[in-house]
């Protein structure tokens, strides 16, 4: 039966360039939980570009910056390098529990640190949102729209002061700072037999560790960022190798065909058929939503355990909330 459980102990994960990590002959996993534990105040910054002198200032107990361009891996008395792609060290620091208290959101478009996409735009922010921590700090020169339609609600700050130094803000209007709170529209539940069809609001990145299957489009799953974080441990970045086992063994993947797409009962049933029992699907059904959920209730779904619906717009699956 698929599984997707995660490595019971990450120091037994081996990077195959030692040399990357300094100060001993540690896996680049079990160094940053060794450098992560008991931290309480952690900011990211993806696709960080290089590090300045100004990072070490800023007041947090670790500042992790990730890039594909890095020369390697680097462990400072406050500040941690990555050469990782993005969705590689979103991948490894949801593996090792780690919570984030400010996003540092700069430059984090499709051509910076390796990027292919818009780290905070919505594939990005739903594999970001399993580490954000109630309370975060988000600091960004972008207006993403789609983050004021998410289970987060946005209170606006003042940007601390320190973010404005020259070395780290490159532009003259002040950053925009949000105070993110969780907030997310209740789950709704329907039932098929013994099966349990559910409406969540919610990434699915957040509940991967307890499903069989994922449902979801071909063009979201052939994207880089999907593929990276399915699977950090297939690729190389250059001279680095990602953590080999960081994923553990990948849920079976049910690709939808057309788009809107206007059925998932024979994905559904095939993911059943690979052995999952416990399933979640991503949006991609534009107005067709309630015609695949109640299908799914109407449908003899045998002992599949659960279908999860998961959207990160407040605006899908609207019918359900409304009965």
């Amino acid at each position: 039966m698929p599984t997707h459980s995660l490595p019971e102990h990450p120091d037994e994960i081996l990077t195959r360039t030692p040399r990357d990590l300094p100060g001993g002959p540690f896996s680049l996993v079990e160094r940053l939980r060794l450098e992560l534990a008991g931290k309480s105040r952690v900011l990211l910054y993806l696709s960080s570009g290089p590090c300045a002198p100004a990072f070490q200032e800023l007041p947090f107990e670790s500042v992790i910056l990730v890039d594909q361009h890095h020369r390697r891996h680097e462990f400072g008395s406050k500040v941690i390098q990555l050469a990782l792609d993005n969705n590689a060290a979103l991948r490894l620091l949801f593996t090792l529990g780690v919570k984030i208290s400010c996003v540092l959101g700069l430059n984090d478009g499709c051509c910076e640190g390796g990027n292919y996409e818009c780290s905070y735009h919505t594939g990005g922010l739903g594999r970001l949102m399993p580490i954000i921590e109630e309370g975060c700090l988000w600091l960004t020169d972008h207006h993403y729209p789609m983050w004021e339609r998410t289970p987060w609600s946005m209170k606006p700050a003042e940007a601390p002061i320190c973010f404005s130094h020259p070395e780290i803000w490159h532009y003259p209007a002040p950053p925009r700072a949000r105070i993110l709170q969780w907030n997310p529209l209740p789950t709704v539940e329907f039932h098929s037999g013994a099966t349990a069809v559910r409406i969540v609001h919610d990434s699915v990145w957040s509940h991967l560790s307890t499903l069989d299957a994922l449902v979801l489009p071909q063009r979201t799953a052939k994207s880089p960022g999907c593929q990276w974080y399915l699977h950090p441990d297939a690729r190389s970045s250059g001279r680095r190798h990602i953590p080999t086992g960081l994923a553990g063994r990948p849920p079976y993947l049910a690709l939808m065909g057309e788009y809107p797409t206007r059925s998932v009962l024979p994905l559904v049933r095939a993911a059943r058929g690979q052995g999952a029992r416990r399933m979640g699907v991503f949006p991609g059904f534009r107005g067709f939503s309630r015609q695949v959920v109640e299908e799914l209730t109407e449908s003899d779904l045998g002992d599949i355990e659960s279908v999860d619906f998961f959207h990160l717009h407040r605006g899908d699956f609207a019918w359900s909330r409304k009965r």
